[in-house]
């Protein structure tokens, strides 16, 4: 029987050491952001006009741990809240102009340097590695 712990520990040594190792400076420190703000903007990225309720949801935290981190989110500019169309008590969440640039622009840079990580692998490999990076994420998603 294999080892899966020592596997899995291997396993996020890799990604830590990617993130060590990349040219891709963090946007955490860039922009003053925590990493919790951080994650908040990229979850919002695909996701605007979620409510902070939703977002809440999708977290697993309370809506008022939410409601801070949007609050710290739109004091440095980076989420607007708009007004709820059927919802008074409500507002949409959007990405500032300049954040959604910000966001692509690290997503381009990240894929970038991914590529140069995964070209090591040969296309079926790749394919493997894909195939079971969908299986393991549909696991996370029914979780």
């Amino acid at each position: 029987m294999i080892d899966r712990k020592k596997h899995i520990e291997e396993i996020l040594k890799g990604g830590q050491m990617f993130m060590r190792k990349s040219k891709v400076a963090s946007p955490v420190s860039e922009k003053s952001l925590t990493p919790a703000q951080w994650g908040v903007a990229m979850y919002i990225a695909p996701h605007e006009g979620l409510t902070t309720n939703e977002l809440a949801a999708a977290f697993n935290i309370s809506g008022s741990a939410a409601t801070q981190l949007i609050n710290a989110l739109v004091e440095k500019g980076f989420v607007i809240r708009k007004d709820h169309p059927t919802d008074r008590r409500s507002h949409k969440l959007t990405l500032s102009t300049s954040s959604r640039k910000q966001i692509e622009d690290h997503q381009k840079k990240l894929t970038a340097e991914m590529l140069k990580l995964y070209a090591v692998l040969t296309d079926k490999e790749f394919e493997t590695f894909a195939a079971l990076n969908t299986k393991l994420l549909d696991a996370l998603k029914k979780s």
